[in-house]
């Protein structure tokens, strides 16, 4: 048999979960772990919460008494729950130094995709182990695998703290406020995919099957071609809205049109040359990602926004040229130090060149009209 661990599914885990008499769902979340711990102690052999084929053998060979498998104040119901709204949502506690203790009111609902491979399990495991701090949604909710559209995780939703506490899901830039006051949900997908050849590729070079594939009539972030998300996944995306809105009393019928009709609109016209037009949008990108650049900075980035894919040596020279920097050195210290803040990316091996990060979404040619909508809230107490 196959070994069988913290997210393990399937009948195997069923029969696992009827013989140490805990509720068979036929998920092994940390309940289940536990139990097989406890067996694993009870029989003198090494404890580990996993089973193998020898502690499957072990386990139909004995005469298990399981009332001391489970602590006495656990409810063994505890390892999932349904809600109102049809859905069943099953328990996988990190590690309670992982995430943040309530009670906290959440006020918003944001949703987020993973990056990542299809079990939600795994991905909570992962924030369970990494050195990132408090790291996490409420919620994780399983997908397809890309590969090979296996379906085991296909809509499962899991829990990855109680109600009421809180984990970092807004990113380092994000605001501290409504990270604080918001509800997050990861959904298992790989996001964007690049076409290498005939093929698609995720960002980490996996390959993604047709049937995964979702191509979008005008690009998204530069990109065209995307991770499908799963009918079950908008089905239980959709159940999970309802239940966290009726949870944490959100008004989720406000709408955007709604929500912008009771703001304070200021609303400016410019029209300015192109070198001012990039320096702006450069100047955004960085202060909403908090990333600090001296003038000299701008100006190359700037330059280095109408030259994509230049080398490395030919720019350095020209910005000396420029009067931007007093050496070539100067030039390449700059330009390092903004790779290392993900502005500026470099290609290739001898004459490496480069060019501004695609990710940024700067536009630096053409009839350009920019469109930002920022919003800003005064806090309020929790």
């Amino acid at each position: 048999m196959k070994q069988l661990s913290l997210g393990s599914t399937g009948s195997e885990v069923r029969v696992i979960q009827t013989v140490m008499g805990i509720k068979a769902d036929g998920v092994f979340g940390p309940l289940t772990e536990r139990a097989v711990e406890r067996f694993q102690l009870s029989k003198n052999i090494e404890v580990t919460g996993i089973v193998t084929s020898d502690v499957w053998i072990l386990m139909f060979n004995a005469n298990y008494d399981n009332t001391e498998a489970i602590d006495q104040d656990t409810d063994i119901s505890e390892e999932y729950f349904s809600t109102n709204y049809d859905q069943t949502v099953h328990r996988h506690y990190l590690p309670k130094d992982e995430y943040i203790k309530g009670p906290i009111k959440n006020d918003y609902v944001v949703l987020h995709h993973t990056a990542g491979n299809a079990n939600p399990y795994a991905c909570i495991d992962y924030w369970a182990r990494d050195s990132r701090g408090r790291i996490a949604t409420e919620f994780v909710l399983g997908g397809q695998n890309h590969r090979n559209g296996n379906n085991e995780f296909d809509g499962v939703m899991v829990q990855a703290f109680p109600d009421g506490c809180q984990g970092w899901h807004l990113g380092r830039t994000g605001s501290g406020f409504m990270n604080r006051h918001s509800v997050g949900l990861e959904i298992c997908n790989m996001g964007y995919l690049d076409v290498n050849g005939n093929s698609f590729r995720t960002y980490v070079g996996s390959k993604c099957i047709e049937s995964q594939i979702c191509t979008l009539k005008q690009p998204f972030k530069g990109k065209l071609h995307w991770h499908k998300y799963s009918d079950k996944q908008i089905e239980e995306t959709e159940k999970w809205i309802r239940y966290v809105g009726e949870r944490d009393e959100i008004d989720i019928r406000l709408g955007l049109k709604e929500f912008m009709a009771i703001v304070n609109k200021v609303d400016l016209k410019h029209q300015v040359d192109i070198n001012t037009l990039i320096k702006y949008q450069i100047v955004t990108h960085c202060f909403f990602n908090n990333i600090s650049i001296s003038n000299s900075d701008l100006k190359f980035l700037t330059e280095l926004s109408k030259n994509v894919g230049v080398e490395l040596t030919k720019f350095c020279i020209e910005a000396v040229s420029k009067g931007i920097f007093k050496s070539a050195q100067s030039a390449r210290n700059a330009i390092t130090k903004a790779e290392k803040k993900g502005l500026v990316i470099k290609n290739g091996n001898n004459k490496k060149t480069i060019s501004l990060n695609p990710n940024a979404n700067i536009q630096s040619s053409g009839l350009v009209l920019l469109d930002y909508k920022i919003l800003g809230r005064e806090p309020k107490e929790a």
